[in-house]
């Protein structure tokens, strides 16, 4: 942690994480807009899901860097992705393995 000259602390662990998280939750939102507007209509309930996936998968690779993160960031994506666009467990898991592998091969 670094303390600036006025006083106030700044850590830049928790920014980067802010900004990780921020920019996972909207590249993930516009990779599905097409599953948030389904139909014409604005569904908040996929747009928050969405998001959520994104910034877990962000963090997962801010927290463990390497071929680790890769691997679980691009699971929880696919894994996640998969459910909130209608699939089942099975489509669930292997969209999330399949995830996984081409994240860690594209590390």
């Amino acid at each position: 942690m670094v303390v600036d000259r006025n006083g106030e602390f700044f850590d830049p662990f928790t920014w980067a994480a802010i900004a990780a998280v921020s920019l996972g939750a909207t590249n993930n939102v516009i990779s599905n807009w097409d599953a948030i507007t389904q139909d014409g209509s604005f569904n908040i309930g996929k747009f928050a899901g969405f998001a959520a996936i994104g910034g877990a998968s962000a963090a997962s690779n801010l927290l463990w860097p390497g071929y680790g993160g890769a691997a679980i960031g691009g699971f929880i994506q696919g894994f996640g992705n998969t459910l909130l666009r209608g699939g089942n467990l099975g489509q669930g898991l292997g969209s999330g393995l399949i995830s996984s592998s081409i994240s860690v091969a594209s590390f």
